[in-house]
């Protein structure tokens, strides 16, 4: 019984839903003075002026192909362990009802 409990629930981890991944805000990376970060701490490679980064609700960066490659399999951020699903839905709260 629980040999099958363990390869079910491997089995069923997943990571983020394209849909949800789809909503994650992108922008360009821009060199910043005041920025401690400028590295990606999924792959440790410098960020270069105007490479895409895809931006986690909790506020932190990635390289746009390391951050969605990290969701298909986490649905944390790698820094904080925030966790993505239940923050994006915080945020349409807070929209919707204007916190």
């Amino acid at each position: 019984r629980c040999l099958f409990q363990n390869s079910f629930s491997e089995e069923r981890q997943t990571g983020l839903p394209r849909e949800l991944l789809q909503k994650l805000d992108n922008e360009r990376y821009k060199v910043n003075d005041e920025e401690e970060v400028s590295s990606c701490v999924i792959c440790l490679e410098c960020y270069k002026r105007l490479q895409k980064l895809i931006i986690f609700p909790c506020g932190h960066r990635f390289h746009k192909a390391c951050g969605e490659r990290w969701l298909k399999t986490n649905t944390t951020c790698p820094v904080c362990r925030d966790d993505v699903v239940t923050h994006m839905i915080r945020n349409i709260r807070a929209k919707m009802y204007n916190f």
